[in-house]
């Protein structure tokens, strides 16, 4: 999974979008190359339904 392209999805793409491809990725916890986690990203990009959807999912919610 292009780690990229599913940060991409977590700042704009659609939920479904989303899903699919943290379904495909596996790593609630991957980081992106500024070492941003996707629960980060979509707390600062107000990604609500993404950020409960992460939460649920077992995301972590410090960082580390």
């Amino acid at each position: 999974m292009d780690t990229q392209k599913l940060f991409s999805t977590v700042k704009k793409g659609p939920l479904e979008h989303f899903v699919n491809q943290m379904e495909a990725h596996g790593n609630f916890n991957c980081r992106d190359s500024q070492g941003n986690t996707p629960l980060l990203v979509a707390i600062r990009k107000q990604r609500y339904i993404l950020v409960d959807y992460l939460l649920e999912q077992g995301a972590k919610q410090e960082e580390s």
